[in-house]
């Protein structure tokens, strides 16, 4: 599925054509990183293709310890790269999978990302600062209870230090108003905005009530691509949308305003007539 979504995204007759297509100049020494997201055990970006995205990497001529897997938690009784299937690589061999909580990894406090709606600006980890050249940003279908909708804008929250100790207010801060401009503005800043070259949606099952803590409630059987990250956000919100409309709940379009307002910022379109939608069938 990962290569036919590679493929078909790209328009290209195989997988080193197509990466080196979405990263020019692709080679050994290139550093990728994969963010993926582990807030919810019960769904999160799964293990199985995260790994099929590092081998297809591998596949086309990068070392494998210059890939790292990561989010911003080894594993807690709640959430984390752990207890959602991966397992923790530090060493010299190998692909990486890393925590921002990692011995050795932490906060770049020289590289802060700007928020300007609620005047702050954050550390970011230095996976995205120091640690990668590029991104590849593996996000997970489901809504969300206060941003309506979580996918690959959102998922840069966990590049920050929302969730440490002392950060509660900052919490509440970044949810304000459904989040909305906040996420926009978070993924604007060049260290995200200009690292990331692949969006991806693990969209195998997916959740479109009680999210984003909720248990997967159907099998969608998709993997979705794009080089926008709004579009595919707008894509996947559709879905979630549909799924709710079908069970007799209401639209969350109106909640998830921050793609609108991403699309304001030039971070790409949230207009699906815009859109060239490939559909792939396997199986």
């Amino acid at each position: 599925m990962v290569e036919r979504l590679l493929l078909s995204l790209t328009e290209s007759t195989s997988i080193e054509e197509s990466w080196n297509k979405i990263i020019p100049a692709l080679g050994p020494s290139s550093r990728i990183s994969i963010k993926v997201n582990c807030i919810n055990p019960r769904l999160p970006s799964h293990p199985e293709v995260a790994s099929a995205i590092a081998e297809s990497l591998i596949k086309s001529g990068v070392r494998d310890n210059n890939i790292i897997i990561w989010d911003r938690s080894e594993g807690n009784i709640i959430e984390g790269l752990v207890r959602c299937g991966y397992k923790i690589n530090t060493t010299g061999n190998g692909i990486r999978c890393l925590a921002v909580t990692s011995r050795g990894v932490g906060y770049d406090e020289d590289n802060r990302l700007k928020v300007p709606s609620v005047d702050r600006d954050f550390p970011v980890t230095r996976i995205v600062s120091q640690m990668c050249d590029h991104i590849i940003n593996l996000s997970v279908l489901k809504d969300h209870g206060i941003s309506g909708f979580t996918g690959s804008l959102k998922n840069f929250y966990g590049a920050i230090p929302l969730w440490d100790k002392f950060a509660v207010l900052d919490v509440k801060r970044m949810h304000k108003n459904r989040a909305n401009p906040q996420i926009a503005e978070l993924y604007n800043n060049s260290l995200i905005r200009d690292k990331v070259r692949l969006s991806v949606c693990d969209a195998l099952l997916g959740c479109y009530e009680g999210g984003p803590s909720g248990r997967p409630q159907w099998a969608n059987h998709q993997l979705l691509g794009s080089l926008d990250p709004v579009a595919l956000d707008s894509y996947g919100l559709d879905i979630v949308d549909t799924k709710r409309r079908e069970t007799g709940l209401h639209s969350v379009r109106t909640h998830a305003g921050y793609i609108r307002t991403a699309a304001g910022l030039g971070l790409g379109t949230d207009n699906l007539e815009d859109v060239e939608i490939v559909r792939s069938v396997l199986g």
